[in-house]
């Protein structure tokens, strides 16, 4: 009884800094696409939202599992790492994606590509992120508790 409650609370704990991460990084972006005479480039970052939860609520529940502080902050530092490269590679991939959707002669052609300077500044600010929830994912059997 006691351990299913605790893997409840991981799954809903993840689900939740999933979905705060998501709406941190893409709300301002959804804004501005539900505000101009864009077509299909929100489906991106729907995606990319529905990767983030999902990521957050594996790594919350795979977190309880064990149930110790080390396990948590190594699980959500690796759950964390594969979140930067979804939301680093949104923008890209994404709207790729919807080009390549809306248009096949595209279809293949890295009309947003990927560089070297959005990787960097990719794992820049990722750093910050994966810093935070390696501690959250410390800090989670303590937070489970309460």
């Amino acid at each position: 009884q006691e351990r299913r409650l605790r893997l409840k609370f991981g799954l809903v704990s993840g689900l939740i800094i999933g979905l705060a991460l998501a709406l941190g990084v893409w709300t301002l972006d959804a804004i501005f696409l539900i505000t101009g005479p864009v077509r299909l480039i929100g489906t991106g970052l729907l995606l990319g939202a529905l990767a983030l939860v999902l990521l957050g609520a594996f790594g919350g529940w795979l977190a309880a599992q064990v149930g110790r502080a080390w396990f948590g902050g190594l699980v959500w530092i690796g759950t964390a790492i594969c979140m930067v490269w979804v939301i680093g590679h949104v923008p890209y991939e994404g709207r790729n994606l919807m080009v390549w959707l809306a248009d096949r002669r595209a279809w293949g052609l890295p009309v947003y590509p990927f560089s070297d300077a959005a990787q960097a500044g990719m794992w820049l600010f990722g750093f910050f992120i994966v810093l935070l929830l390696g501690l959250l994912g410390f800090l989670q059997p303590y937070r489970m508790e309460g």
